[in-house]
């Protein structure tokens, strides 16, 4: 399944991927809140980029608890690496998620995150003299 956020479209780029397989479902323009109840029902998240500054997409998908493969660039704490353009390893990272699911406690990298994401909106509310509202990282956001 491709999630489209509608943020950005690269139409080339969606007419190579998708052209000739129809196996590949694809949600447009997906509102935020209906992406979380997807992931939560996903068996695995992939962000496939080169490039990432932080990858917020990849930490919502730790939230819901979805084991999330991911190239080298970018936030990759608590998360199954490839060097992107490695389809192999890509492949190798998929089949351990699906075909060997752990079954254990969430990632504990998403409760870090939830902490990190906590600490920084109070910093902020500081530094501009607001209070801020937060779960200290409990719960979900």
């Amino acid at each position: 399944m491709l999630l489209d956020g509608a943020f950005v479209c690269d139409e080339t780029y969606r007419e190579e991927v998708l052209r000739a397989r129809d196996w590949i479902t694809v949600l447009e323009k997906v509102p935020n809140p209906e992406i979380y109840e997807i992931l939560k029902r996903s068996n695995a998240f992939v962000r496939a980029f080169a490039d990432e500054s932080y990858g917020i997409s990849r930490i919502e998908a730790l939230w819901c608890g979805v084991p999330v493969v991911a190239t080298r660039a970018g936030e990759t704490r608590g998360m199954l690496l490839y060097d992107f353009g490695d389809v192999e390893q890509l492949v190798d990272q998929l089949q351990s998620v699906l075909l060997h699911p752990v079954l254990e406690d969430p990632n504990p990298w998403a409760v870090r995150y939830r902490q990190e994401a906590e600490a920084n909106l109070q910093a902020v509310g500081k530094v501009l003299g607001i209070e801020t509202k937060g779960n200290n990282g409990k719960g979900k956001g």
